[in-house]
């Protein structure tokens, strides 16, 4: 027993005295950034390269914009006890491009992120506003975006109907819809199209749609996608959800 106590007082001592030990990474190598910006207004975004000497980039009506990530450090990896990582110094790992609004960010991606997304078929980079995790205040929940129409949306009878507005299709704006659908816990939602059917009242095919909020409960929300006169930002969401502005 005592030899155990022994033994395990000499390894605390040889960790408390090995501390902590950082190995530098190497500066990441100049790269060219691709980005195309997916909501109805994207003229009114910019990107902003966030090193020592930040730069501005403006995002094109067509929600297109283009520009290079200077080499740079993001520091060391610090190791404790010189074996277990507690920081990542991989620059490439740094959320140091900003998406902006009227001055406010309103996401933040690394390269890494960067290099993970979707592409268009020109090769740009898609994001959309709705995926993003840190909208500021104010765009959070519009309370009084909600129908009080029990079928609405739930009914073929009943569709959501909105349009394609600006650059945005149809079927663009249909997914804009529903990126900015929030369950009652005010989490986004996974969804996936289910198919056509007929039945609306004005001789429109209506889209089907299956949600699954946060808490696993899932529906079908119907959508008229020919009504350009309502954007996806001016629908209304269903009895039940909370729409994100």
């Amino acid at each position: 027993m005592r030899r155990t106590l022994s033994f395990l007082m000499l390894l605390l001592l040889s960790l408390a005295v090995s501390g902590c030990v950082n190995a530098l990474r190497p500066a990441s190598p100049p790269t060219d950034v691709r980005l195309r910006v997916r909501t109805l207004l994207p003229q009114q975004y910019s990107v902003r390269v966030a090193l020592e000497k930040p730069v501005d980039y403006p995002v094109a009506a067509d929600g297109r914009v283009s520009f290079t990530v200077p080499s740079f450090r993001h520091g060391c990896d610090w190791y404790l006890f010189g074996a277990i990582k507690v920081r990542d110094g991989a620059a490439e790992h740094a959320r140091i491009v900003e998406l902006r609004r009227a001055g406010r960010v309103v996401c933040k991606w690394s390269l890494a992120q960067i290099a993970n997304l979707s592409r268009d078929e020109a090769g740009y980079g898609v994001v959309w506003i709705g995926d993003c995790d840190n909208l500021p205040l104010e765009f959070g929940i519009d309370y009084t975006r909600t129908s009080k129409v029990m079928d609405y949306g739930y009914s073929i009878s009943n569709p959501i109907k909105l349009g394609g507005v600006g650059n945005l299709t149809a079927v663009e704006a249909e997914r804009v819809f529903l990126r900015h659908l929030r369950d009652k816990s005010t989490n986004g939602l996974t969804f996936h199209r289910v198919g056509s059917f007929n039945g609306c009242p004005d001789g429109h095919i209506v889209d089907g749609y299956e949600l699954e909020s946060s808490d696993g409960n899932a529906c079908v929300l119907y959508i008229d996608m020919y009504h350009p006169e309502i954007g996806p930002l001016r629908a209304l969401a269903p009895n039940g959800f909370l729409f994100w502005k």
